[in-house]
């Protein structure tokens, strides 16, 4: 909520220093016609780019899916962009490639995937 705030903040030219709310912030950008949260449309892209890279056979998927060969470097690995999408997904690799071939389910898991969630439309202000 702290980063999708800021990202309101910046188009509407409201300073962190002029110490507004949270829920002023959230009002105004209701008043500016913003329906769906920042967060949801971010998951959105995320999604929609995952399948369509997913469905090619590409350098893009190759670099993805991080089958480059070569050493890793020492100590944790760190964490993937593929491994955070496999994580907020809550799905294996194998389940989600088999998902992406049909884009007719793909475009429909998207589309559920931009709605609000429950405890999200409790906070959220209606204008």
């Amino acid at each position: 909520m702290a980063f999708e705030h800021k990202c309101y903040r910046r188009p509407l030219r409201i300073s962190y220093t002029e110490h507004r709310t949270n829920d002023f912030v959230r009002q105004l950008t209701i008043y500016a016609g913003r329906q769906e949260p920042f967060l949801a449309t971010v998951k959105r892209w995320k999604q929609a780019w995952y399948g369509h890279i997913s469905r090619q056979s590409s350098l893009a998927k190759i670099i993805l899916q991080g089958t480059v060969d070569g050493k890793q470097c020492r100590g944790r690995p760190m964490k993937s962009w593929l491994d955070n999408f496999k994580d907020r997904m809550k799905q294996p690799t194998a389940r989600l490639q088999r998902m992406v071939e049909d884009r007719q389910r793909w475009r429909i898991m998207v589309a559920k995937a931009s709605t609000v969630s429950p405890q999200r439309e409790s906070t959220r202000l209606t204008g």
